[in-house]
């Protein structure tokens, strides 16, 4: 769609896109259909096009789509095995760069890329119960389930976090040189480089036990839950962990 102006862009143009992927990568498919309705939203409100939004679902492309997919399966992010965790540790701990500092908060923490790269450092509070502690709140705003996530940072995380430069004027946590917040590209590719250098070296690299691709950042997440069933965590709290909603 990229080149195409956005005023002329119609429904037909959105299945283009959509139909293709809408059956065997349902999930990724539909996750797309809605971040596409809202540039159009966008471009509606700042008079750019004209309504209706050509994306929207109900009455528009739910008429044209199949709401639900039979046989269809959730598709899992490449993740970290947990019998190569330590040594992709120390390989990311032998990197520089604000993108690896992100990726070492988002395996200690186990929470997604966008919750760790917009960390800001007014989200940091200490303890009312125990002054010696410190909490990271993460807003609702910024949290996947809409709802605020609190997470106790460990001596090792304060010692971590007290170790990485602040921008004179950004509130970011994890910035580029202009202070603004680093692209999920930036975490994706510090990843691939290890995988990359790793085989380059004569290495297996770090792959997905099932699905046999490289593993990606949010793919840590499901290697944090099998360690925690591993030595037997409780499964409520590993949930918690994660930000999942529990009931």
């Amino acid at each position: 769609l990229g080149h195409l102006p956005i005023d002329k862009i119609e429904v037909e143009d959105i299945l283009t896109v959509l139909q293709p992927i809408w059956v065997n990568k349902h999930e990724t498919a539909t996750q797309v259909r809605g971040r596409i309705e809202k540039v159009f939203d966008n471009a509606i409100a700042l008079k750019h096009r004209p309504a209706p939004n050509p994306a929207v679902w109900k009455g528009n492309l739910s008429a044209l789509l199949p709401s639900k997919i039979s046989g269809a399966e959730t598709e899992h992010q490449p993740a970290l095995q947990l019998s190569d965790a330590k040594r992709w540790w120390k390989e990311l701990s032998q990197r520089d760069g604000m993108g690896t500092r992100a990726l070492q908060l988002l395996a200690l923490t186990a929470l997604r890329s966008g919750e760790v790269r917009g960390m800001k450092w007014s989200e940091i509070h200490q303890s009312t119960e125990d002054y010696a502690r410190q909490v990271w709140i993460i807003p609702k705003e910024r949290m996947k389930a809409k709802s605020e996530h609190r997470v106790p940072l460990t001596p090792h995380m304060i010692d971590f976090l007290g170790a990485l430069p602040r921008h004179k004027t950004s509130d970011f946590v994890f910035h580029s040189e202009k202070g603004i917040q680093l692209s999920d590209m930036t975490l994706s590719a510090t990843m691939k480089r290890i995988h990359e250098a790793e085989v380059a070296n004569g290495g297996v690299g770090f792959i997905d036990m099932t699905s046999k691709r490289r593993a990606v950042p949010h793919g840590i997440r499901s290697t944090f839950r099998n360690w925690a069933a591993e030595y037997d965590y409780d499964s409520n709290m590993a949930e918690i962990q994660l930000a999942h909603k529990i009931g």
